[in-house]
C-alpha cells in the first residue's frame, strides 16, 4: 500500500449507511479505512465510478467527511447522488468532482476493440443491475416473500413504463455472475 502512488477506489455503493445503527457504523468504518490508510501515508486518492451516500447520523457523517477530506477526485457514476445528499455536494465543493457513466457498461473485450454493449444511440437505452435478492436478513418468510415480490414487480413496471413512454431499449445485467456466489448475489 505504501509503495503505490495512486489509491483509486472503485466499487458499486458501498460508502453510505442505511441508519445510525451501530452495524452500519462499523461498516461504513471498515470502508473508509483504505482512505485512512492512503491519507496517513500521503497518497493520491481517487474515487472512481462510484455512488456515495446516503450517510445517516452525525456520527456516520462526521466518518465520512473526515475519511473523505483530502482526496484529490471524484467521479461519480450518477448525479443523483450529488443532486439528493447533501454530504455529497459538500465533500465536491471541496475536491474536484464529475459525473460519468458506470464504467461496467463501457467495457470492451480483451478479444475485441468492439464494445460489450451495443448501443443504439437515436434510442432511449436503460440498463438494469438485477440481483436474485433473497432478503437474507429477514427472517420472516412472509415478509420475505413480499419483498421479493415488490423487487420483482417494481423492476416489471418500470420496464414497462420505459417501454410504453420512451420506447427504450433495456439491457439486463446481473449482479454477479458466478457458479460459486452464495443465495441473493447471483
Amino acid at each position: 500500500f505504501y509503495l503505490a502512488d495512486v489509491i483509486i477506489s472503485k466499487g458499486g455503493s458501498y460508502l453510505c449507511t442505511e441508519n445510525t445503527s451501530l452495524r452500519q457504523t462499523f461498516s461504513l468504518l471498515r470502508m473508509l479505512y483504505p482512505f485512512m490508510l492512503a491519507k496517513r501515508y500521503k497518497k493520491k486518492i481517487v474515487i472512481f465510478s462510484q455512488s456515495l451516500g446516503p450517510v445517516e447520523g452525525k456520527v456516520n457523517e462526521w466518518l465520512f467527511e473526515k475519511a473523505l477530506s483530502n482526496i484529490d477526485c471524484v467521479f461519480l457514476r450518477e448525479s443523483l447522488c450529488l443532486n439528493k445528499y447533501k454530504i455529497v455536494e459538500n465533500l465536491c465543493k471541496n475536491v474536484s468532482c464529475k459525473v460519468i457513466p458506470d464504467s461496467a457498461f463501457f467495457l470492451k473485450s480483451e478479444k475485441s476493440e468492439k464494445n460489450l454493449l451495443d448501443i443504439d444511440i437515436s434510442k432511449y437505452n436503460i440498463g438494469y443491475t438485477i440481483v436474485d435478492h433473497d432478503f437474507k436478513y429477514i427472517d420472516d418468510e412472509i415478509e420475505k416473500s413480499k419483498k421479493r415480490e415488490n423487487y420483482m414487480q417494481s423492476i416489471r413496471e418500470s420496464i414497462k413504463y420505459f417501454i410504453d413512454n420512451f420506447d427504450a431499449i433495456i439491457h439486463i445485467f446481473p449482479q454477479v455472475s458466478v457458479d460459486i456466489s452464495h443465495t441473493g448475489h447471483n
